[in-house]
């Protein structure tokens, strides 16, 4: 899910009841519409981290964010 609590859209992992809520991305930019790969490693989302509205792949183990598309 996306959460506004930093100020800014993050991609958040929460319980199914809401509690204990764990940021997967942590920039200052806007994280948002994420969507699971069938497998549960990655997370894909749009960002506006590189000044666009671009796609994102992030690997959820290494929390590691790469950027798929440029504008």
């Amino acid at each position: 899910m996306q959460s506004f609590a930093a100020g800014h859209w993050d991609i958040v992992v929460a319980d199914i009841d809401g509690g204990s809520q764990r940021r997967l991305t942590q920039s200052e930019a806007d994280d948002r519409e994420p969507v699971w790969s069938a497998d549960g490693t990655t997370v894909l989302f749009t960002s506006d981290r590189s000044g666009n509205d671009d796609i994102w792949s992030l690997d959820v183990a290494s929390g590691k964010a790469t950027q798929l598309t440029t504008d």
